[in-house]
């Protein structure tokens, strides 16, 4: 598992360097060349079988991403689903001077609220119900971590016993905040215990002395909301907002209402972990996870946040060249959601790699036409997705070894939170056939 996770950190970033480098058009690709007698023999088919389960996904990389996850949500299909942070706090001088005779007074540690951009173009502030009332705790981390290490959605660290914040509220991210007659983008403002406060009245000047020991003397901390069972949200927060930071209030001698920020700098070391809880999960789910792979010809699953992926097979591809010696002009695996009108928005977008005979994930030539040409994008409108395979199926009916069985999962899986319930090849109850899981062939037969 994790020699596949590496694999497809590393396919992404590969596939990211191609998508929109090249964007032929699909519908031009190879007309020019097909001599017009050849026109006459073209057939389609979308009746060859599919097959189609979920997998579990072992983890994905969630360290200083682009957007940052925390909260908890109930979801009947998928059970629950927990988003965490461990994050580490910077000094906002090179060390900290509080005047003659500081008197240290409270402590808060406060996020930004922010948005992602969902399927369609939608604007999503929160994913879930934001109504439910949510508790955040905050623990003090008892080791050290490092922005220049790799950490996974199943890492944790280590953190003292002792509560340092907590805060049940209803979560907010659209109410903006009025400072100075100044509009801000909405925050949330956690206050600490007097005791963790305690511990910076305690400190000594070296403990403040420069970051290094600053590093030694509070290490990080962790942000965990209690596990939803019922409703429940997960929230997106701006790690690299200048509101995103934990503030000292104190005076000194000569001043009162004095203020000293912690910021979440861009050197800071953070990282989500997330955690599934499947027990609440439907029977369907839960079975097909359990190894009943049948299960997948009716539906099958595909979850983000380390969730679920699917293996995807067409186990008589090669049929098709038993009698005929066949070209294709176009191979599209059709994905259909099954329910579009879900309040659980699916992904944006879903990767698809073959998997060889080793279990090695590796690129199709097909991505190396472009995103508009090879798919993968949700198409509200019809509530679908598409993938264009057609040079790699070519292959395979051509005798290359390397065998017509996919993996397909969600794309962006560590700063998105979307899932989606996938028709599959014989969905229950029966749907048409523009309703399944499909591939749409269409191809020459060179022996007429």
């Amino acid at each position: 598992m994790q020699q596949n996770r590496l694999q497809i950190i590393a396919l992404a970033m590969i596939l990211a360097l191609f998508t929109g480098s090249c964007e032929n058009d699909p519908d031009k690709i190879g007309i020019e060349i097909q001599p017009d007698a050849d026109k006459l023999n073209v057939f389609s088919t979308d009746t060859l079988t599919v097959t189609a389960h979920s997998v579990y996904v072992d983890s994905v990389r969630t360290d200083e991403t682009s957007s940052t996850m925390i909260g908890s949500y109930y979801d009947p299909i998928f059970g629950i689903t927990t988003s965490s942070l461990y994050l580490e706090l910077r000094l906002s001088t090179a060390e900290i001077d509080l005047g003659d005779s500081p008197v240290l007074d409270s402590m808060v540690m406060v996020l930004e609220y922010a948005s992602m951009i969902s399927s369609g173009d939608e604007e999503m502030v929160a994913y879930g119900d934001t109504t439910t009332m949510q508790t955040f705790r905050i623990f003090e981390i008892d080791e050290s971590f490092y922005s220049d290490s790799i950490y996974f959605s199943n890492n944790t660290l280590s953190t003292k016993a002792a509560e340092i914040g907590e805060l049940t509220f209803q979560p907010q991210p659209t109410d903006s905040i009025t400072i100075d007659t100044t509009k801000y983008k909405a925050q949330l403002h956690i206050k600490m215990e007097d005791s963790f406060v305690q511990k910076f009245r305690d400190a000594s000047d070296d403990d403040f002395s420069s970051l290094e020991k600053f590093l030694e003397f509070l290490k990080g901390i962790y942000i965990v909301p209690d596990e939803i069972s019922m409703g429940g949200a997960i929230m997106f927060y701006n790690m690299s907002s200048i509101f995103s930071r934990m503030t000292l209030y104190y005076s000194n001698a000569d001043e009162d209402s004095l203020k000293y920020y912690f910021p979440v700098s861009s050197g800071s070391a953070r990282f989500m972990n997330f955690n599934h809880n499947y027990t609440l999960a439907s029977p369907e789910f839960q079975n097909q996870l359990n190894g009943d792979t049948t299960l997948g010809e009716q539906k099958f699953f595909l979850q983000s946040m380390a969730g679920v992926a699917a293996i995807v097979e067409i186990p008589y591809l090669k049929t098709l060249t038993l009698e005929s010696n066949i070209a294709l002009n176009e191979a599209k695996l059709i994905v259909i959601n099954n329910n579009k009108e879900d309040e659980f928005l699916p992904p944006s977008e879903l990767i698809l790699f073959n998997i060889d005979d080793n279990g090695t994930y590796t690129l199709l030539v097909d991505q190396l036409e472009g995103a508009e040409y090879f798919g993968g994008t949700y198409d509200n409108s019809n509530g679908q997705y598409f993938f264009r395979i057609t040079q790699h199926l070519q292959k395979v009916l051509s005798g290359d070894t390397i065998p017509p069985r996919f993996y397909m999962g969600v794309s962006g899986a560590s700063i998105s939170p979307n899932r989606a319930a996938i028709n599959g090849f014989s969905p229950i109850p029966p749907a048409g056939n523009s309703q399944k899981l499909k591939l749409e062939l269409i191809f020459t037969d060179l022996n007429n």
